[in-house]
């Protein structure tokens, strides 16, 4: 799976952005995205997080964003995690969401970690489409309300964002630094980042381009790698908050402005959510939220028996069938036409092999034609796979539950049921005209 995760600054007020240049008693904030290519046929699964900035912009923020987001997607979570992140050694490019990385390695909960930091001046992650949605959004529509940047922010991106506001951020820098092997040096340069589990320890190999070796080399002093975590913290406990801050917001100043520089342009009903707004954050205690909160990472770490062969994954099965269809005839006038030539039937068996797409006859009318593939062959009878389908329409693999997961539907039948093979479908995965007329004498020859 894939991950890319990066932030834009906003600006929240009752104008039109594209229109009215910011005022006093408007209020800034982050939007932080993540963006999840889960490798599925569920394909990409979107983020957003926004806070007001009344929480540090650090790796905390990082890591908590990536724990949320892998949570979210637990169930798709694959072997090996590749993240794309912003060159920022502030937030990303630093030894607390390494030593995160290599967490989750030792935990099993993934094989490798691979991070990506793209060049200075070639920064066009997986995720600037998502980024370019959101500020043409903003560019061309009143945002009142945090309410309304919220579902601007689903509707202008497909498939939909799930936008989760950030109240608050767990510490993890304090008990990472607490398990780190060591302290970090020289990784400002490096552009990646390779974290795998050698004899139960992370190590962490790097290199500058995709095209370089990865250092440390194999024949130096440590063929492993660097050692990320001297042991792992104690996960059966909790993590403390990192405690907010409201002076960046100065929600004082907002609340006098407020009614001078937009009176004339709010409805009754943002005046009213502003004031609500403004209220409830001045009166947020802090000093009554819990102390401290459970760590989560041990619910990504799916059970032996949760974890499906990719063999037998209907996801895989799926992909596969995309990637297998036939490429489309390209022609130019009459040039590179292929004409329908009739389809003969063979009355050899000994040319029928396996991989090819075969037409059964069978007493039994309804679901007419029967066609799957040979997947292997034992003397007079061949294993076929079933596909399903119908005279005009698709064909795709017949797919049946077996235990938790879902698998091909074969039988095992005798060749000379066989009344045509060797076929081909369309670019469409459906029946030729010439193949479907062939059948259909077929099969009113020996109906009769």
């Amino acid at each position: 799976m894939t991950v890319a995760n990066q932030k834009i600054t906003f600006r929240c007020s009752a104008y039109q952005l594209d229109k009215v240049s910011p005022a006093q008693g408007s209020t800034d904030g982050i939007v932080q995205c993540v963006l999840i290519h889960t490798g599925t046929a569920d394909g990409k699964v979107p983020f957003v997080y926004h806070d007001v900035k009344h929480i540090p912009h650090d790796s905390n923020l990082t890591i908590h964003c990536l724990m949320e987001s892998l949570t979210r997607v637990k169930d798709h979570l694959g072997r090996v995690l590749f993240l794309q992140l912003d060159n920022c050694f502030r937030e990303n490019k630093n030894k607390y969401v390494f030593s995160f990385m290599a967490l989750l390695v030792e935990l099993q909960i993934f094989e490798e970690v691979t991070v990506h930091f793209l060049p200075v001046g070639h920064t066009h992650e997986d995720i600037d489409q998502m980024f370019s949605c959101i500020s043409r959004h903003l560019k061309s529509s009143n945002a009142y309300t945090l309410a309304d940047l919220e579902s601007g922010i689903q509707e202008c991106y497909t498939p939909a964002a799930t936008v989760i506001p950030v109240k608050m951020v767990p510490d993890y820098k304090t008990t990472l630094q607490e398990v780190m092997a060591g302290a970090y040096g020289g990784h400002s340069k490096p552009l990646w980042f390779r974290f795998r589990n050698i004899d139960d320890k992370c190590h962490m190999h790097y290199r500058m381009w995709k095209t370089s070796e990865w250092r440390p080399f194999n024949d130096g002093d440590w063929p492993n790698g660097l050692l990320c975590l001297k042991e792992l913290p104690d996960l059966t406990g909790t993590l403390p908050w990192v405690l907010p801050s409201l002076e960046k917001l100065e929600l004082e100043k907002l609340c006098k402005e407020l009614p001078d520089s937009y009176n004339n342009r709010m409805a009754p009903i943002v005046k009213d959510w502003w004031r609500t707004f403004i209220r409830e954050t001045l009166q947020t205690d802090y000093d009554e939220i819990p102390p401290a909160r459970p760590w989560s990472l041990r619910e990504l770490k799916k059970q032996p028996e949760d974890v499906a062969s990719l063999a037998d994954s209907e996801c895989l099965l799926e992909l596969q069938n995309r990637v297998n269809k036939e490429c489309t005839d390209v022609f130019i006038g009459k040039q590179g036409k292929i004409s329908l030539r009739k389809v003969k039937a063979v009355s050899d068996f000994t040319s029928v092999k396996t991989g090819m797409l075969v037409a059964v006859h069978c007493e039994e009318k309804e679901g007419r034609p029967f066609i799957g593939t040979v997947i292997e062959r034992r003397g007079d009878e061949v294993t076929v796979g079933w596909m399903k389908g119908s005279w005009k329409g698709m064909w795709h693999q017949w797919l049946i539950k077996s235990g938790r997961t879902r698998v091909q539907y074969t039988s095992t039948i005798p060749v000379n049921s066989m009344i045509l093979w060797d076929f081909a479908l369309t670019s469409k995965s459906r029946l030729r005209s010439a193949t479907a007329s062939e059948l259909k004498e077929k099969y009113d020859e020996l109906d009769a």
